[in-house]
């Protein structure tokens, strides 16, 4: 039984972006993009959208936006379309929790483009603000993590950034890692695409079960969900082609 679900190819990254207008240097750009001083500002509160355009066969189960300063009484809402926004077959409803809107679709879903629309009338700010965008598709592990995963708060404060580094907009008061050991890795082949891809300096998200649970789903993912970077990762042969492998992973800030 699988218990982490790991997304370590945004679809969002590499595409074009368009909208509804930004005030100038919060462009669209900036939510495709971990080290940005600036997030995405979208000038106005109502009926705005950034989205893909000119795209092809996109593929999404799950949608993340970290980040925003959307009110409690906002809303956003992801779409798809095959026709150049012509028509939007799908349309779905974010949840929002703290920093974090998601949505985990029960099936893969394929369009051409995907887009997000944000209406928050309430919001006194004069302009609606997002931070990273993510979405994508999932690897996992057949087995997925051994319950002597360790969970760990830390204080950033005593974290030293490299001389010149960038702010993040993430900055976090606390962040987690975690050491997740896996007893057997069954995967190699996606595993190793898994850690070439993101090394350890791309960041990725991680959604896992709550400690504890004992079913086949992913409840209550909008507080499972986290934005990350793999520290290091070590790997042992058992036999044949089959490994063990303990990741650290960083909470991103």
């Amino acid at each position: 039984m699988s218990n982490l679900r790991i997304f370590d190819l945004n679809q969002w990254d590499a595409q074009t972006l368009e909208g509804t207008g930004y005030d100038t240097g919060w462009t669209y750009v900036n939510t495709q993009h971990r080290w940005k001083t600036k997030s995405c500002r979208l000038t106005g509160i109502t009926s705005k959208y950034i989205r893909t355009t000119g795209s092809s066969a996109l593929t999404a189960n799950a949608f993340f936006i970290f980040f925003h300063n959307i009110t409690a009484t906002g809303t956003i809402t992801v779409k798809g379309s095959n026709t150049n926004w012509g028509a939007t077959p799908f349309s779905q409803a974010m949840t929002r929790t703290g920093d974090l809107f998601i949505y985990v679709s029960p099936t893969l879903l394929t369009y051409d483009d995907f887009g997000f629309w944000v209406n928050d009338a309430s919001n006194t700010d004069g302009y609606l603000e997002l931070g990273r965008v993510w979405l994508g598709e999932y690897y996992e592990e057949t087995a997925g993590y051994s319950p002597d995963i360790q969970e760990t708060q830390e204080d950033p404060s005593v974290v030293m950034e490299s001389t010149g580094g960038q702010v993040s907009i993430l900055e976090r008061e606390k962040f987690k890692t975690w050491l997740m050991p896996f007893d057997c890795v069954y995967n190699k082949t996606r595993y190793d695409t898994f850690v070439d891809r993101v090394g350890t300096s791309k960041e990725f998200v991680m959604l896992k079960q709550p400690t504890g649970y004992q079913g086949t789903d992913f409840p209550t993912p909008e507080n499972y969900s986290f934005y990350v970077s793999l520290v290091s990762h070590d790997e042992k042969l058992l036999a044949g082609t089959l490994y063990s492998a303990i990741l650290k992973i960083k909470e991103e800030r």
